[in-house]
């Protein structure tokens, strides 16, 4: 692994602090590959993946990834797809979020997990207590 001076990010731009805070921006790319190899180490069902979002597989016949994890490691992370199928604790979730109680009362969903599936993972909702990608 290369790492570079933090003064040589800052003068190319691919660090920026703000002006006030303790935060950075960081260039898209850089943060992607500085996050690869964790997500690299996260479950990941690659049949479940490709069954869930059938235009990974025509990434992979374009060439645009090699195959299902690379394109999670590399995109579907930050497009908020799930690398597996992630069970949710119904009773925990409609008690944590009561929007959704409400949502499943008025039938916009069939259930917490109908939720988690469509909107909630995207939306950064825990669909249990304590919730991280799986090792």
């Amino acid at each position: 692994m290369n790492i570079v001076p933090y003064a040589s990010l800052l003068n190319r731009r691919i660090v920026i602090p703000a002006s006030k805070g303790h935060y950075v921006a960081v260039e898209r790319h850089f943060f992607t590959s500085c996050m690869e190899p964790l997500l690299e180490a996260i479950r990941f069902d690659e049949e479940w993946y490709l069954q869930t979002y059938p235009d990974v597989r025509d990434a992979i016949a374009a060439g645009v990834v090699p195959n299902a994890k690379a394109h999670y490691t590399r995109f579907g992370y930050s497009e908020h797809r799930m690398p597996y199928r992630i069970l949710v604790d119904e009773a925990w979730y409609i008690s944590e979020y009561p929007d959704i109680h409400e949502a499943i009362t008025k039938q916009h969903f069939l259930s917490g997990q109908a939720h988690f599936d469509q909107d909630g993972f995207r939306e950064g909702r825990f669909p249990y207590p304590n919730f991280k990608l799986e090792l």
